[in-house]
């Protein structure tokens, strides 16, 4: 690693009686002064519980993925089971094996709140272990999450990093950057493919805990009716990260005569032809929409944003390749500790950036205050966020396509712009807030279900003694789970994962 670094993984496999488990692990060794070898970190992985299915295999229920039935396509308004209009078998009550317009409850082991990438790969999961589940989500139809962002949309990761369970589902037709309709597209296939029980058109609204039966409630509306649904484990895969955005406020807002929006509102810089803009915050989306600005032709585009982690992707192609198994290689990305993640992301991270001086020169002569050695984990595991991994917008701004204001706090509004502590005046027809969202899915525990339930169930990321709060493993809330995070999170069967 780095040219300084090196040691030695060895796989090994192995199983317990009781309970009967099938598991894996890895030994990282590191050679010693004295030619022997020492063991620096051993993780054990859950691999399989004997007889319960294979956590890793799903049988398609469809061939190739397209068709849910002879000449029947799944559109815009269907479910992956052949419902219209977010009803199941074009019915108005509940799901197959049920009697519709008999019963207004629903009962299921699990309930899945959110049908995004994590939401549809929990699902998956279950059903391959024979777990009885329901995934709840409020868009009309599968990826929606992505496509109902705005135009520009893209990852700014690797196409391999991306697949969901069982298969690549982002195959070599798609393009490296997966745009918001590649990013639609493909979860909306692989749910039909493996026919993934999902109710679309279905909020849930409220709910509560009932300790003595260790039940959950949820009070949904499905299709413009009232219904609930019970269950034993309710997962919150509602979008840590992405859906409550965070908007700072600034003094004299009512003096301002152009439009504010969050990058939530945005959708694309080609409605503002010859305007002028200003976009706060520097991470991936602040990114986009400066270059959507730039592209459209816009007369003026200023960032204002602090310091920032900027590389490219290319760290993730060793591990995620089109020979290397999707889960081999989530097993070796994220068996590791944090700590340990920390160290080797950070080398790898670095010696990248000192190959590439001049590219932080260049961004330094424009006045974009540049952080090319920080800490990824930082912003991955407790930020969520606040980096830019390049993709080609950082050699605008080093050419002064997009102007910088980074040498001074905001003040408050104007009538045609900002004011900034140091007495500049930056003026603007459009504002953008790419500020980000809160990640910390403990708030949507405390809307549903009350205070309570939710300080049972803790914070959702963040670090504590190097490892990451509440996500992917039991909470001190009964039944009670968090998922969510990076696209190559959800590939992972993150609740069998162990670390040693």
């Amino acid at each position: 690693m780095g040219g300084k670094y090196a040691w030695l993984d060895c796989k090994f496999s192995f199983t317990t009686a009781n309970p009967a488990t099938e598991c894996s692990g890895f030994l990282s060794l590191v050679p010693t002064e004295r030619g022997k070898w020492k063991i620096w970190i051993l993780r054990t992985i859950l691999e399989q519980i004997t007889g319960h299915g294979d956590v890793d295999s799903l049988v398609p229920c469809l061939q190739n993925g397209s068709t849910l039935s002879e000449g029947a396509t799944l559109d815009a308004h269907e479910t992956t089971n052949g419902s219209q209009n977010g009803l199941t078998n074009g019915h108005t009550g509940l799901d197959i094996g049920t009697a519709p317009n008999e019963s207004s409850m629903y009962d299921t082991y699990v309930a899945i709140i959110g049908g995004g990438q994590s939401g549809l790969s929990t699902g998956g999961r279950l059903q391959a272990l024979g777990v009885p589940y329901v995934i709840l989500e409020q868009h009309s139809s599968v990826g929606d999450a992505w496509k109902t962002r705005y135009t520009s949309a893209r990852l700014h990761t690797a196409r391999k990093y991306s697949h969901l369970p069982f298969d690549r589902t982002f195959g070599p037709s798609y393009p490296e950057y997966l745009g918001k309709e590649d990013l639609a597209e493909g979860p909306r296939a692989w749910a039909a493919k493996y026919g993934i029980k999902i109710w679309l058109l279905t909020t849930v609204h409220s709910g509560y805990w009932d300790n003595q039966t260790q039940t959950y409630t949820l009070n949904i509306r499905r299709a413009d009716i009232e219904s609930q649904v019970t269950a034993k484990h309710v997962v919150m895969a509602t979008g840590a990260g992405s859906q409550t955005p965070v908007m700072p406020v600034f003094p004299n807002r009512e003096r301002y005569r152009g439009l504010v929006l969050h990058s939530a509102q945005y959708v694309s810089a080609n409605y503002w032809k010859g305007k002028s803009g200003i976009v706060i915050g520097t991470a991936n989306t602040g990114y986009d929409v400066a270059s959507d600005m730039q592209e459209a032709g816009w007369s003026r585009i200023w960032f204002k944003g602090a310091e920032l982690i900027s590389n490219t992707s290319l760290f993730l192609t060793a591990l995620y390749n089109e020979k290397t198994p999707t889960e081999v290689s989530d097993r070796i990305m994220f068996s590791n500790p944090v700590s340990i993640a920390r160290l080797t992301s950070t080398e790898v991270f670095h010696t990248m950036a000192r190959a590439q001086p001049e590219r932080w020169d260049a961004l330094e002569r424009a006045g974009f205050k540049v952080n090319p050695y920080g800490d990824i984990q930082d912003a991955i595991n407790i930020r969520l966020g606040g980096h830019y991994i390049d993709v080609g917008t950082s050699a605008k701004i080093s050419k002064g396509l997009i102007m910088v204001k980074s040498d001074s706090p905001i003040a408050s509004y104007t009538g045609d712009g900002l004011l900034f502590a140091d007495g500049t005046e930056v003026k603007a027809d459009v504002i953008v807030f790419a500020t980000g969202f809160i990640g910390n899915l403990k708030q949507h525990v405390k809307q549903l279900f009350g205070d309570e339930v939710a300080e049972r169930a803790g914070d959702c990321f963040g670090l504590n003694e190097g490892e990451i709060l509440g996500a992917f493993k039991p909470t001190q809330q009964p039944g009670l789970w968090y998922i969510g995070g990076a696209l190559g999170n959800q590939s992972q069967p993150v609740h069998l994962e162990d670390e040693g």
